[in-house]
């Protein structure tokens, strides 16, 4: 398996056939994307690239966890995260229309940096709506404190809508 580094994949000189890369997904990385839900989490990522004659097959899988917020109670919590995406990269010499899944560079390009698609895929992956899970019996692990109050004025909301 090969390291990069601020993942960037080296183009020039890469024979025909699969690579192994491994990045490293962590705090530096989420300083960098301010619109980034997560601030903190560790995410191990590798990407293997399939490089044939016109086209390179990036497969990507994620494992590992971001540090987000609880809609419900506003606690933080470790959110996993478990999954792979797929990119093609087409070299071309003219422009071409790119779509989500298939990225078109220049042919002569020496490098590929991946970290705008890691970030999207990264960001794709938390739902819309953060909460605590349960716990094995079901029980929501928000903060007891915070549902309290929310359960207090749920009732008296009820109660007001009844009359």
């Amino acid at each position: 398996m090969k390291k990069q580094g601020d993942y960037v994949i080296q183009l020039a000189g890469l024979s025909k056939g699969t690579h192994t890369f491994d990045f490293i997904i962590d705090e530096k990385f989420f300083a960098r994307h301010e619109k980034s839900r997560a601030k903190e989490g560790k995410i191990n990522l590798t990407v293997t690239l399939l490089k044939q004659d016109r086209i390179m097959v990036l497969d990507f899988a994620y494992e590992g966890w971001l540090r987000l917020e609880c809609h419900r109670c506003l606690d933080e919590f470790d959110f996993p995260i478990l999954g792979t995406n797929r990119m093609l990269v087409k070299p071309s010499g003219h422009h071409e229309e790119e779509t989500d899944e298939i990225i078109i560079t220049d042919s002569g390009d020496a490098e590929l940096n991946l970290e705008q698609y890691i970030f999207e895929h990264i960001e794709l992956k938390i739902p819309l709506r953060t909460v605590h899970p349960d716990d094995a019996e079901g029980n929501s692990l928000c903060n007891k404190e915070t549902l309290r109050i929310l359960n207090k004025h749920l009732v008296q909301q009820k109660e007001e809508t009844e009359n």
